[in-house]
């Protein structure tokens, strides 16, 4: 009976000692991921919307002009006082591609999904988007566990941002003066 009672525990006891190797293999890449990014490596597929990845360092980003000019309409918008709303049929008007268009046909990037219309989500996304100022903001999303491809967003403080990272897109004066604007505009008016 003992063989066998040792062969019932051989799987089980495999098992646990793989799940073991597979959190520590997973918690060392982590670690070192954090380590690049923060000294100041952007870590990841794609740049942000608005840059390209550069050819000659990876972790680093020049201007895409066109999608920049993008960028740039939509911010000037917002800080003329334009809606989120009254911006989205500003583009439609003037057949501005969304991001996932633009860099679908430009790049011909396999986007899981490709948005052909501009919504509130995208033009917050933008506004919001602090590597327009030239930091590289790294680290808003994390995954749950090894085991898993789920990711849950972290708290703005554990972000890693890298200051002067790229050229900025948006001055910071005017990025900071939109979010005044844009996104404490709710409270002024619930405030009167």
């Amino acid at each position: 009976h003992t063989p066998d009672f040792m062969n019932s525990l051989e799987i089980p006891l495999k098992n646990l000692m793989n799940e073991g190797y597979s959190r520590d293999s997973y918690k060392k890449m982590r670690s070192n991921l954090r380590a690049s990014k923060k000294s100041g490596n952007f870590i990841g597929k794609n740049a942000p919307f608005g840059y390209i990845k550069r050819e000659d360092d990876c972790h680093k980003f020049d201007i895409d002009d066109e999608a920049a000019r993008i960028i740039k309409m939509i911010f000037n918008y917002a800080l003329s006082g334009f809606s989120k709303q009254e911006i989205i049929k500003k583009l439609d008007k003037k057949n501005i591609p969304t991001p996932s268009v633009y860099l679908n046909n430009k790049y011909d990037l396999q986007l899981i999904t490709i948005n052909k219309n501009w919504n509130t989500g995208m033009i917050d996304r933008i506004l919001k988007n602090k590597n327009y100022m030239g930091s590289a903001v790294q680290c808003k999303r994390t995954r749950i566990s090894h085991k898993t491809h789920n990711f849950v967003r972290t708290a703005e403080d554990e972000w890693i941002i890298s200051s002067n990272h790229h050229k900025p897109i948006v001055d910071e004066k005017i990025f900071l003066q939109v979010q005044d604007i844009v996104y404490n505009r709710n409270s002024r008016v619930n405030n009167k």
